[in-house]
């Protein structure tokens, strides 16, 4: 059974643990409701928006879901707290964790909601998410601006893609 088109773009990251080992958790639990069509390379990078001495990695995958993007988002964050994610209630604030799994892209859909926001607000800012999507798919461009993430890319700091290194293929 097909479950639904691809475009859907998701970036697992955590510091905490063999994160490495966790992906590989993700995958097994998220076969009932996801189908892994391609994932990038796991990349290294300082912590970003915080202060940490564990280096994190990241890893893009494109998948298919029937899921809507709201559902996803629940099936998401509950595998986060079965692979031990603590979420704060009062803060915002960036903490280490042993996995983090965000929704980058919804195929073309344009979300602005409260707990969802699609494309995720904050990718075009981050090396660490670009570097594996353009990975994945090199000429991929941003649904709510036409730009292409490449361009984003490129008008990032040097010193900030340069914090990021490829470790797996």
């Amino acid at each position: 059974m097909s479950k639904g088109r691809g475009g859907i773009y998701l970036l697992l990251g955590g510091n905490l643990g063999n994160v490495v080992d966790n992906f590989k958790k993700v995958e097994e639990l998220t076969v009932p409701k996801l189908d892994v069509l391609r994932k990038s390379s796991v990349y290294e990078s300082e912590p970003w928006g915080m202060k940490s001495p564990h280096l994190f990695y990241n890893q893009v995958w494109e998948v298919t879901t029937s899921l809507a993007p709201r559902e996803l988002l629940q099936f998401l964050l509950k595998i986060e707290v079965d692979l031990g994610r603590v979420r704060s209630e009062h803060s915002n604030a960036y903490t280490d964790r042993p996995i983090d799994i965000d929704i980058l892209l919804y195929g073309s859909r344009l979300i602005l909601g409260k707990d969802l926001v699609l494309p995720h607000p904050r990718m075009s800012q981050r090396a660490f998410t670009l570097l594996p999507l353009l990975e994945l798919q090199a000429d991929l461009r941003d649904p709510s601006s036409g730009e292409l993430y490449q361009d984003k890319l490129d008008a990032l700091n040097e010193s900030d893609k340069n914090a990021v290194k490829r470790i797996s293929n």
